[in-house]
């Protein structure tokens, strides 16, 4: 470096690390530097450096307030989408979940009384997280919300709908962002559970103590714009059949070796407590979860709806 004209070099350190060298070639004076220019020239570029650090460390916790800031706004939404109240209908208990992850993500789910006899399960993942999940859930849901306003008895074709809400999704989302989406009418009358299920975990039905997948639909919602035909599936229920809805973040939620939990484990706690109530099947599916996890944060929302036969 002295050959290059450099007479002087002064380290600079944070951490009791060097982070940075400065080079000084020769004083215009041409005399050597002195003690005294050693050490004031260190304390300038000590007080520079500590100010550089700090403007870093400044921008850092704006990033970081700007972030938690979102993920807060995206919490509201999500919690003013989610059902204040589970509406109750005679022969059936149902009881529903969500816990938000580290992250927000785009978990919906609703139970919206249709008729006398009728009500309406929804449960969503929508792609992304924070904000724009959030913002693409509140579409999905003023969608299912508004077309169901339209019901009419004998008039309704669950199949027909869903590919209105897919249309919808469509033209108003950017191409990377879709929904798996499962839906279902569940009519008192007839003890009978109509569905679509459009790429969503498939729903478990317990019946006469074996498990059933509920997987008669489709595609996913919002990522392509042709008629999609979804098919209809039809369950009738008993006294005592379950259905259980979840989102992925269930099954792959991690524990500290970095493994998911799994369908296997959830069935094996639905059928543990498939005697409790919902609600109670509910809170024993969280703290398996819990216990799994052993409280390692999780990076996608938990969301579950349990529908019983009672009587």
């Amino acid at each position: 470096m002295f050959s290059k004209g450099f007479e002087l070099y002064i380290p600079t350190i944070i951490n009791n690390e060097i982070d940075s060298i400065i080079c000084l070639g020769k004083k215009l004076s041409k005399n050597p530097y002195t003690a005294e220019d050693i050490e004031f020239l260190e304390s300038i570029m000590n007080m520079s450096l500590i100010s550089l650090h700090n403007y870093f460390l400044f921008q850092e916790y704006l990033s970081k307030q700007k972030i938690e800031s979102e993920l807060i706004v995206a919490r509201e939404i999500q919690i003013a989408l989610l059902p204040n109240k589970i509406p109750e209908t005679k022969d059936y208990k149902i009881s529903g979940l969500n816990m938000p992850a580290l992250q927000i993500g785009g978990d919906y789910f609703d139970v919206i009384k249709l008729t006398e006899d009728k009500l309406v399960l929804v449960i969503a993942d929508v792609s992304g997280k924070g904000t724009p999940a959030s913002l693409l859930m509140a579409s999905i849901q003023s969608a299912v919300h508004s077309y169901l306003k339209l019901y009419k008895e004998g008039e309704f074709n669950l199949a027909k709908v869903t590919e209105k809400i897919n249309e919808l999704i469509y033209e108003n989302t950017s191409s990377e962002k879709f929904i798996t989406f499962f839906w279902g009418i569940l009519d008192n009358k007839e003890n009978t559970f109509e569905y679509i299920n459009a790429g969503h975990n498939p729903p478990l039905l317990l019946k006469n103590n074996e498990f059933r997948e509920l997987t008669e639909g489709g595609f996913i919602i919002g990522i392509l714009d042709v008629e999609m035909n979804y098919e209809i599936g039809k369950v009738h229920l008993e006294k005592d059949d379950l259905i259980v809805l979840y989102t992925d973040g269930v099954t792959e939620a991690l524990d500290i070796n970095n493994e998911e939990y799994g369908e296997t484990k959830l069935k094996e706690v639905i059928f543990s407590e498939k005697s409790k109530s919902p609600k109670e099947i509910i809170n024993s599916i969280k703290d398996s979860l819990l216990e799994f996890s052993e409280n390692m944060p999780q990076y996608d929302d938990i969301t579950i709806i349990v529908l019983k036969k009672i009587s």
